[in-house]
Protein backbone atom coordinates (compact mmCIF):
# COMPACT_ATOMS: atom_id res chain seq x y z
CA UNK A 1 0.00 0.00 0.00
CA UNK A 2 3.29 2.08 0.56
CA UNK A 3 3.76 2.32 -3.06
CA UNK A 4 0.47 3.76 -4.15
CA UNK A 5 0.96 6.36 -1.62
CA UNK A 6 4.19 7.31 -2.75
CA UNK A 7 2.92 7.26 -6.74
CA UNK A 8 -0.53 9.24 -5.22
CA UNK A 9 1.89 12.19 -3.19
CA UNK A 10 3.71 13.73 -6.45
CA UNK A 11 1.08 13.32 -9.10
CA UNK A 12 -1.58 15.20 -6.29
CA UNK A 13 1.45 17.83 -6.17
CA UNK A 14 1.62 18.49 -9.79
CA UNK A 15 -2.76 18.31 -9.84
CA UNK A 16 -2.71 21.30 -7.37
CA UNK A 17 0.13 23.34 -9.16
CA UNK A 18 -2.31 23.83 -11.87
CA UNK A 19 -5.20 24.38 -9.26
CA UNK A 20 -7.15 21.31 -10.95
CA UNK A 21 -9.68 20.56 -7.81
CA UNK A 22 -10.48 17.28 -7.08
CA UNK A 23 -14.18 16.46 -7.87
CA UNK A 24 -14.52 14.10 -4.94
CA UNK A 25 -14.13 14.07 -1.58
CA UNK A 26 -13.36 10.58 -1.61
CA UNK A 27 -10.22 11.26 -3.77
CA UNK A 28 -9.58 14.03 -0.91
CA UNK A 29 -9.66 11.53 1.62
CA UNK A 30 -7.45 8.87 -0.12
CA UNK A 31 -4.49 11.40 -0.26
CA UNK A 32 -4.86 12.47 3.10
CA UNK A 33 -4.77 8.60 3.72
CA UNK A 34 -1.49 8.45 1.76
CA UNK A 35 0.12 11.48 3.25
CA UNK A 36 -0.83 10.13 6.76
CA UNK A 37 0.87 6.84 5.52
CA UNK A 38 3.77 8.89 4.23
CA UNK A 39 4.47 10.16 7.79
CA UNK A 40 3.27 13.97 6.18
CA UNK A 41 0.76 14.85 8.89
CA UNK A 42 0.97 18.41 8.26
CA UNK A 43 0.21 17.74 4.41
CA UNK A 44 -2.78 15.98 5.41
CA UNK A 45 -4.10 18.92 7.51
CA UNK A 46 -3.36 21.26 4.50
CA UNK A 47 -5.28 19.09 2.09
CA UNK A 48 -8.30 18.54 4.09
CA UNK A 49 -8.42 22.32 5.21
CA UNK A 50 -8.08 23.38 1.60
CA UNK A 51 -10.61 21.26 0.34
CA UNK A 52 -12.89 21.36 3.10
CA UNK A 53 -15.81 22.63 0.95
CA UNK A 54 -16.13 19.29 -0.71
CA UNK A 55 -17.06 17.88 3.03
CA UNK A 56 -19.22 20.37 3.83
CA UNK A 57 -21.34 20.86 0.45
CA UNK A 58 -24.75 18.89 0.02
CA UNK A 59 -24.55 18.58 -4.35
CA UNK A 60 -27.40 17.47 -5.36
CA UNK A 61 -26.66 14.96 -7.99
CA UNK A 62 -26.05 14.86 -11.28
CA UNK A 63 -28.82 14.25 -13.72
CA UNK A 64 -28.76 12.77 -17.16
CA UNK A 65 -29.97 15.21 -19.68
CA UNK A 66 -34.03 14.72 -20.45
CA UNK A 67 -35.39 15.59 -23.80
CA UNK A 68 -38.24 18.30 -23.83
CA UNK A 69 -39.97 16.01 -26.62
CA UNK A 70 -41.20 13.09 -26.65
CA UNK A 71 -41.01 10.93 -29.51
CA UNK A 72 -44.55 9.50 -31.02
CA UNK A 73 -44.78 6.42 -32.00
CA UNK A 74 -46.71 5.73 -35.20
Amino acid sequence: MWIYAAYTHPLFKNLEAFDRKPPEKSIVQRVADAYEMLGLLEEKQRVLEKYNDLFTENKSPKKGRISPYKKKKK
